[in-house]
């Protein structure tokens, strides 16, 4: 009976500790995402890069961007008509980013990098 008592209390004691812990691990990246929300952009704007939207938006979308590259003209007038579509909550800059080899390659490295600016402001 005793050695069936001590695990029944070591099993609670076990789930009660994995519980505490994931809830403890949850409030913390709540916490980050945040504050990475709430950090300024300026770090990633350029006096010289060419912004599309309202000075004050509320939501900014930094988008690397390479001219010469098709896939970035293909997917430029999605983000320009989401842009768009929010009236004035969102405003868009536009920084230069030598994309060809990754595009070439198939692994469009800029798009996760506008992607998770997205999340990040929309959240």
């Amino acid at each position: 009976m005793k050695k069936q008592t001590v695990l029944v209390l070591t099993s609670i004691l076990a789930v009660m500790t994995f519980a505490i812990s994931g809830f403890v691990y949850e409030q913390s990246q709540v916490r980050k995402k945040g504050q990475l929300a709430n950090t300024k952009t300026t770090e990633l704007e350029r006096m010289h890069a060419p912004v599309y939207g309202p000075a004050d938006a509320k939501v900014t979308i930094v988008e690397f961007f390479d001219p010469s590259c098709e896939t970035c003209r293909a997917f430029y007038p999605a983000v320009k008509e989401l842009v768009n579509t929010n009236g004035g909550k969102v405003k868009l800059v536009i920084r230069y980013g030598d994309c060809q080899a990754s595009c070439r390659l198939g692994k469009g490295f800029m798009r996760p990098v506008l992607l998770s600016q997205i999340a990040v402001g929309m959240a």
